[in-house]
This record gives structure tokens, sequence and C-alpha cells, in this order.
């Protein structure tokens, strides 16, 4: 059933698509009224059967190696997607476990250009007595100590603030007024300016 329909739709169409050349065979056919009129419409109307069954076998056979084509494509994509994924999630772990090992020995945090805190890791946390939440958004001079002038934080900021890594002691004070002191790299990161966007310090750290 699904095939005699498929033929009365193609029918169908070759007649609209050559509507007017079939009604030109159809009055020439009248008109004579011969076998030989109605052979030519026999005739020319099976080359276009032919024609339109040609171009549908065709057309049927590139949308088949389309379609093949796609689901190829689909398939190694997934393949290198899932190994991409793969190694995301590995280095993801190798640097949770690197975070980790960080956090046992050292203070870490971020800063931004004016020196407000955007990233404070748990050992920060702990040594300088705040809650994370108290010191996000807050300068570093929330934990200054009264141990080093304004030169020495001058000399400080135009090293970073140039784009070169500061070493130094620092001597910090927590929320409870202990004292300590650490010895403090600070890495400007930089932007696509070639400018300091943020500031990274890594500190160990002795409590005096």
């Amino acid at each position: 059933l699904r095939t005699s329909y498929d033929s009365i739709l193609t029918h169908g169409e070759i007649i609209l698509k050559f509507k007017r050349h079939v009604d030109d065979l159809v009055k020439y056919a009248y008109k004579v009224k011969s076998l030989d009129a109605t052979k030519t419409l026999e005739t020319t109307y099976l080359n276009y059967y032919q024609r339109a069954e040609s171009n549908a076998g065709t057309f049927q056979i590139l949308l088949t190696a389309t379609a093949a084509l796609l689901v190829l494509i689909v398939v190694v994509a997934l393949y290198r997607l899932g190994r991409a994924t793969g190694r995301l999630q590995e280095a993801m772990a190798s640097l949770n476990f690197q975070k980790y090992a960080l956090d046992q020995h050292a203070i870490v945090s971020i800063s931004d250009v004016k020196g407000d805190i955007t990233y404070a890791n748990d050992k920060f946390c702990e040594i300088a007595e705040f809650d994370r939440e108290e010191l996000l958004g807050k300068n570093h001079r929330i934990i200054k100590s009264d141990e080093h002038d304004k030169e020495y934080f001058r000399g400080m900021w135009k090293t970073i603030a140039g784009g070169i890594v500061w070493h130094g002691e620092v001597t910090n004070q927590s929320k409870g007024a202990t004292v300590y002191w650490v010895t403090s790299p600070i890495v400007p990161f930089l932007g696509q300016c070639g400018q300091p966007c943020q500031y990274v310090s890594f500190r160990p750290y002795i409590i005096t």
C-alpha cells in the first residue's frame, strides 16, 4: 500500500511539473486521433517518469550517504569529547590534590589590583582567625600589623604593579591580636593588556 501511494504521488508530481507539455501532447493526440500520436504521448510520459525515478534514486543515495557521514561525524565528536572529558577530570583531580597539599602547609590568598581579597584558603582563615566571609572583599590591611612603615609596603606595591614577583617577609596580626610573620612571594598575574589583573600570595608562616 505504501509503494502504491508513493507511486501515485510520483505520477502526480510528474503531471503537475510537465502539465503544459502533457496538455499539448493530449490535444495533439485528440486532434490527430492516430496510434502514432498516442504512442508519442506514452513514450514522452514514460521518459519523464523514468527520469523522475532516476533522480529520486540518486537523491535517495545522496541523502543516505549524507546521513551516514553525519552519523560518523557525531560518533567521532562524541569519542573526542569523551577523551577530552577524561583528561579534564584527571587534570581537575590532580589540581585538587595539589591544592589540598598546598592548603595544608601555606597561607594562600588572591587579591585584585587594589589589594582587596578575592580568595582565601582554609589555612589563611585559620591563622588569621577570621571566617572566610569576613575576609572576602576586605583589603589585605585587615591583617596588617604596625611592624612595617609605609615605605616598606610602597616598595612592595611598586614591584608587583610592575609585573615583577615580590619576595619578602611580612609581619601580620590575627583577629585575636596574635602577631605572626610570613615569608611571602607575591605573584602578579598579567591580563591581556600586559598589566597585572590580580595578585597571588603563597605564604609559609611562623607564629611568634
